[in-house]
């Protein structure tokens, strides 16, 4: 694994707008709280894939969003949105740089949708890079290595940060970690605690 993702987490944003009645009210005329966040999660997508093409390491997400179940309806522009967007990447200045451009889209957009649209602040996990010598090691113990970022926090990056250091062995998974299908071949397995065992008889000073 080449590094861990940091994470700048706006946890609590909303859009306010106004509650009407969806076939009463024209579009100039709306304060669509629904409509002014699919926009700007929108947006975010672009901003993704210009990153993206530039060869940087970034992933984006809307883990939340919901409307008030008390106050919404199927008959009416929605008054207020609660989301959640989680940004990721193995650089601070990325992540700094897409949570910028967030908050200036969230002002135009706001604008532009007569909405108001509160980021308010970041959690942020800083990301860690996987020390080197250690990755050189575990690439030649493995038959046919793979490097990749890891998404996800793990203790490793604390290590890190505090200038232990760490790597780690990624076993692959057909479904993917965290949901109840997560399927692991104990081929891969033995082969990850080969490689483990062998970094650790022969370990780097």
């Amino acid at each position: 694994m080449s590094g861990i993702r940091g994470c700048r987490r706006f946890r609590n944003a909303r859009c306010i707008g106004e509650y009407a009645h969806s076939g009463a009210v024209a579009r100039p005329y709306r304060h669509d709280a629904v409509a002014a966040t699919v926009a700007l999660l929108h947006h975010m997508e672009h901003v993704w894939l210009k990153h993206e093409a530039a060869g940087e390491d970034l992933v984006l997400t809307a883990g939340e969003l919901f409307t008030d179940a008390a106050l919404h309806g199927p008959s009416k522009i929605a008054g207020e949105t609660r989301f959640v967007l989680d940004i990721r990447a193995l650089s601070d200045a990325t992540m700094d740089a897409v949570v910028d451009e967030a908050r200036a889209a969230a002002n135009r957009i706001a604008e532009a949708y007569r909405v108001h649209i509160d980021l308010g602040t970041t959690s942020d996990s800083p990301p860690a890079v996987m020390d080197q010598r250690l990755r050189a090691r575990l690439m030649g113990l493995l038959e046919r290595p793979f490097e990749m970022p890891s998404g996800a926090g793990h203790d490793a990056a604390v290590f890190a940060k505090v200038g232990i250091p760490s790597a780690m062995i990624f076993v692959r998974n057909e479904h993917g970690s965290h949901n109840p299908e997560e399927a692991m071949n104990l081929d891969d397995f033995a082969a990850g605690t080969r490689a483990l065992l062998g970094l650790l008889m022969n370990f780097p000073i």
